[in-house]
């Protein structure tokens, strides 16, 4: 049986959520440099039951800390250089980002519905991460300061209310999520800002999640970042 012939076997048999073949079509595609060994431990780290089963020597992470563990699986995926060849690893951190922030915005449009600021931003930096133009460039940043304005106005509602209510609480992190994703796009250059501020973005939507779904908004980021690592989505 030629390679091709085996990944396609593999592939039907994990379609049906076989798990060893999972783990081996997963086996297959690090050997033949189709997705590097770090994203496969990095998976691992994160929990993916595929990479664990490949037994690779795991990624170091500390887990003092939600954000200090994301930053370490975060860091080194991206190039210090914008002008590098290799531009998937920073669409694959600047993409995440987004995702996390975009995941919470309703909290912030439910209580202050028409306001589109933060999602302008989002939908602004997408454009830039998929085509980094000097038109999308300033257009993300012009849409970076209406977002950050739409914080402070967020943050002023808080302060003025009588009450801080739950919603007020959410609809400031939910705006800060995505205030943290855009700077971390903006610092695209910087391998430890990118991942800090990236990491900071799943904090912040975590907490804009609320208490009673914390878990499963924590839950959900690591899913999808080993979505991204292990090319179950691409960028």
């Amino acid at each position: 049986m030629s390679q091709d012939q085996r990944k396609l076997e593999l592939q039907r048999r994990a379609s049906t959520g076989d798990p060893e073949a999972e783990a081996q079509l997963l086996l297959l595609k690090v050997r033949t440099g189709e997705i590097p060994i770090d994203y496969a431990r990095r998976a691992a780290a994160l929990g993916d039951r595929r990479a664990q089963a490949l037994g690779l020597s795991p990624w170091r992470v500390s887990n003092a800390r939600y954000h200090r563990f994301m930053r370490s699986i975060l860091r080194g995926l991206t190039d210090r250089s914008p002008e590098s060849n290799d531009k998937k690893k920073r669409r694959l951190v600047e993409s995440f980002a987004a995702d996390v922030a975009e995941r919470v915005l309703s909290k912030y449009e439910n209580r202050y519905p028409g306001d589109t600021r933060p999602r302008d931003a989002i939908e602004a930096t997408r454009r830039w991460v998929e085509d980094p133009s000097e038109e999308n460039q300033k257009a993300a940043n012009a849409a970076y300061s209406a977002a950050d304005a739409a914080i402070d106005d967020a943050v002023e509602d808080i302060y003025a209310a009588s009450t801080i209510v739950a919603s007020a609480r959410a609809a400031t992190n939910a705006a800060d999520a995505v205030h943290c994703a855009i700077v971390a796009v903006r610092y695209r250059a910087d391998d430890i800002n990118i991942a800090d501020f990236t990491a900071s973005a799943c904090c912040r939507a975590r907490v804009a999640a609320g208490a009673a779904k914390r878990a499963a908004e924590q839950a959900w980021q690591k899913r999808r970042l080993i979505q991204y690592l292990l090319g179950d989505i691409q960028n």
